[in-house]
């Protein structure tokens, strides 16, 4: 009975061993870090990406047409639009098509960005660079997390009722390391 009790202990020690190796790895991968001075979590999303600069130049200036914010902006959202949509026929014989979103969570979360920097400049709310600054990095990170495991901030993006903190998420809180 004794060697019962020990080998259930064992195991159960065990268990909660590897449990707690589970639940610190997924902390890792959700990109959640901890400031050990306050204990305080803050959601950081770090990313490994590669530089997209070649597909930018490979785009015209008739391809992207033209954009508020410029020239860079307009390849970019073009890039933006190129990567998160693509077309389904609706049934076979009907030409129509019908426009499908890949990660339609960022997707719509750009757009939103989008429409409230125009807005902003329109009404005089913010300067003209500041908000072409800040949606050239919004349009930078989304092209370059295209590829990337983004579940975590999906769900974190969900969770933002305007589109200021969505600015911000974008701007302060996504770390993107280039890859050579």
């Amino acid at each position: 009975m004794k060697v019962a009790k020990l080998l259930l202990i064992i195991f159960l020690i065990g268990n909660l061993s590897i449990y707690c190796q589970d639940l610190a790895d997924a902390s890792k991968a959700s990109g959640l870090k901890t400031n050990s001075l306050y204990n305080l979590t803050k959601a950081n999303f770090e990313y490994n990406v590669v530089s997209y600069s070649g597909q930018i130049h490979e785009i015209s200036v008739d391809m992207a047409g033209n954009h508020v914010f410029g020239e860079e902006a307009a390849k970019k959202v073009y890039l933006v639009d190129d990567m998160y949509t693509y077309e389904v026929p609706v049934s076979p014989g009907n030409p129509t098509t019908k426009r499908m979103i890949q990660k339609p969570v960022i997707y719509s979360a750009v757009k939103k960005i989008e429409k409230q920097l125009k807005k902003d400049v329109r009404v005089n709310k913010t300067d003209f660079n500041t908000a072409s600054m800040k949606f050239n990095k919004v349009l930078e990170v989304a092209i370059c997390i295209f590829n990337a495991d983004t579940q975590y901030l999906e769900e974190k993006i969900k969770k933002i009722s305007t589109t200021n903190e969505l600015i911000s998420i974008f701007t302060d809180e996504i770390q993107l390391n280039f890859l050579n």
